[in-house]
Formats: C-alpha cells, structure tokens, sequence
C-alpha cells in the first residue's frame, strides 16, 4: 500500500517503440489509476517542457477568470458537453463523493461524417470558438 502522498509514475520512454509489448499494460494501468486515486506521474514523455509550461500558463489564465466570464462557457450551453464545468459539478460513480475541482472540456472539430466521432453529438464544434473574451 502506497502512503497518502505517493504516487505510480509511468516511464513511456519504451513504450511507443515499434516493437514494444508493454503499451497495452502501461494504459490498462494509467486507466486503472485515473479512475482510482486520479493521480499518477509520466516521464520521458518526450513532450516539450516549454509546451507543458505554456499549457500550465493558459489553465491558470483560464480559471482565474470570474466566474461570469466563465458561465457564458458552460458546457450545458454546448451540444458536445463542451466548456466550462463547476467545482463539484463531477463524480467518478454514484457512490463517489463529488470532486471538488473545476473543468473545461475542448476537443477537436471534426466534420459531421467524420470517421472518428462516436456519436453525432462528439462532431459538435466548440461553442466558445478561438478562444475565450473576459467581461
């Protein structure tokens, strides 16, 4: 048993060479662990750490924005469940307790007959267009 602040890291850096057999692992695990704790370390990930600090930079731009700003996103106003969603506004099961975090939820547009949407509603393209306007 893990103590109350540790966690499982992932090293990826075999993981996606041609010949590796331990992917379809490595994911059963991360899903595994994204559904448990919800926390897990990855390294040689091979992304770019400015690109990881430039993403840590728009999430805090993102919700530090008020919370009005914010509503006009809400991903009840989306017809893929796009955009905003509110502290507590999420659980894992219904024997969960909620989770005590906010979200904001984008995907890729993709065109209404596109292979890859599993449901019409996943083609929808995000409400809040090129990006978010503050008040």
């Amino acid at each position: 048993m893990r103590g109350k602040y540790e966690y499982s890291c992932y090293n990826l850096h075999y993981a996606f060479h041609p010949n590796a057999n331990e992917l379809d692992d490595i994911v059963r695990s991360i899903r595994t662990e994204a559904m448990s704790s919800g926390f897990f370390y990855v390294k040689n990930h091979s992304i770019d750490l400015a690109l990881v600090q430039r993403q840590f930079e728009l999430a805090k731009e993102l919700f530090d924005l008020s919370h009005s700003v914010k509503k006009k996103y809400h991903q009840n106003n989306s017809p893929s469940h796009r955009g905003f969603e509110e502290i507590a506004a999420q659980k894992l099961d219904f024997t969960a307790k909620v989770d005590i975090k906010e979200g904001f939820y984008w995907g890729k547009n993709y065109a209404p007959d596109h292979r890859y949407p599993a449901h019409p509603k996943d083609a929808a393209p995000n409400t809040f267009g090129a990006g978010v306007h503050t008040d």
